[in-house]
């Protein structure tokens, strides 16, 4: 278990407009100054400030929980802030059911105990396995398009794990699952060890009309949090 080595220090939360940000304006009658402490996770140096404020030092939420590797989210419209024991810090994550923007060069850390970094995303009409003399291929069929994510996986946790996509939603509920397209790069479902890497791509079958919408899709992980992206023209 990973705890904050604070001494004496006495501790607040600072949940106003810094709470994920970097501001020491608290209000307009409070001042804010950077506190001579020095926070230490583990023995090693945390790497953020505490502040003094009215006496006291204060420590930002979200450092804290980046610190200890814990989850952290708000919903704003009921002034409500969620602290996760069992999910890793994620800076884009925004809770169950609400979604993240992603693009290419994303890295999702997921609860599931994965670390997804998006290399790409493409539009094709077809995905091809080369195997000794033999071609195979995967086909979107008439009207149809694939979606291919290019991704690397990697098991963050302490034991084997069993990775899966869950499906693409478009426009809310219209659900496309993760082809299984039998190639060798296909990560879509996969068994990994910890701290393996693995690098390949998960792909969907939509129709041209999705496609061509240019509307958001949102792509949903084993139950996690929803990451919504743009297909690229």
């Amino acid at each position: 278990m990973k705890k904050l080595s604070l001494g004496n220090l006495i501790i607040g939360i600072i949940l106003g407009a810094s709470l994920f940000g970097g501001s020491t304006a608290i209000a307009s009658s409070i001042t804010a100054t950077v506190s001579d402490w020095k926070i230490h996770v583990d023995g090693q140096p945390a790497g953020f400030d505490a502040y003094s404020i009215a006496g006291s030092n204060w420590l930002e939420l979200r450092d804290v929980c980046q610190a200890v590797d814990v989850g952290v989210w708000f919903d704003a419209d009921k002034r409500e802030v969620y602290i996760e024991r069992d999910k890793k810090y994620d800076a884009n994550y925004t809770g169950p059911g609400q979604s993240t923007a992603i693009q290419s060069g994303t890295t999702i850390v997921s609860r599931h105990t994965w670390e997804i970094t998006i290399s790409s995303i493409e539009v094709v009409d077809k995905i091809e396995r080369k195997s000794g003399m033999f071609t195979y291929t995967t086909k979107a069929g008439d009207g149809n398009k694939i979606v291919m994510v290019n991704a690397s996986v990697k098991n963050i946790g302490t034991s084997n794990n069993n990775y899966w996509v869950s499906n693409l939603v478009y426009e809310g509920n219209i659900l496309y699952n993760a082809l299984n397209t039998t190639h060798s790069d296909d990560i879509s479902r996969e068994t990994i060890g910890p701290l393996i890497t693995k690098t390949g791509f998960f792909a969907f079958r939509i129709p041209n009309e999705v496609a061509n919408s240019r509307k958001p899709l949102v792509f949903r992980f084993m139950n996690d949090a929803e990451y919504t992206f743009t297909l690229p023209e």
